[in-house]
């Protein structure tokens, strides 16, 4: 006895959407008859032999799918934790960086201190008094001297 199916039971039986199967049918990769009530029907024979191939083959796929999704699982892991990773350590840098402006505004602050107490000891240790030129250290401002009483 050969067991015929509709093509909806074909459908739900080996989880093929529709258009697949009437495309099947169209290109004769399986056949169907028309019953005494004018259905189509498939035997069911020639349906397994058409659509178990294809199951076999999706879930072989599906296998390589499911490795690929853990390879690519993997990988994303990785890479956030090597994110992660360089993350902290721009941080770490990021510190490190406001640690030496601040030292180097410090130091700057005291070199301009020095400055200013280098200017203030050069002011106390110079001769602060108006500038007489050296002959007139001979000649001191006296009416003798002067130099209307020698001419």
């Amino acid at each position: 006895m050969v067991v015929r199916m509709l093509p909806g039971q074909v459908i739900k039986e080996f989880q093929v959407s529709r258009a697949s199967l009437y495309r099947d049918l169209k290109n004769g990769k399986i056949t169907a008859e028309t019953d005494e009530r004018g259905q189509r029907v498939i035997d069911a024979a020639e349906a397994a032999r058409v659509y178990e191939q294809r199951q076999a083959e999706l879930s072989q796929s599906e296998g390589e799918g499911v490795s690929e999704t853990l390879e690519a699982a993997i990988e994303t892991a990785l890479l956030q934790q090597q994110n992660q990773f360089l993350e902290e350590k721009l941080a770490e840098r990021d510190r490190q960086l406001e640690e030496r402006r601040t030292d180097i505004a410090t130091l700057n602050s005291r070199l301009d201190t020095a400055e200013r107490e280098k200017a203030q000891l050069t002011r106390l240790l110079t001769d602060q008094r108006p500038y007489r030129p050296w002959w007139r250290f001979w000649a001191p401002d006296t009416p003798l001297h002067s130099p209307e009483a020698v001419s």
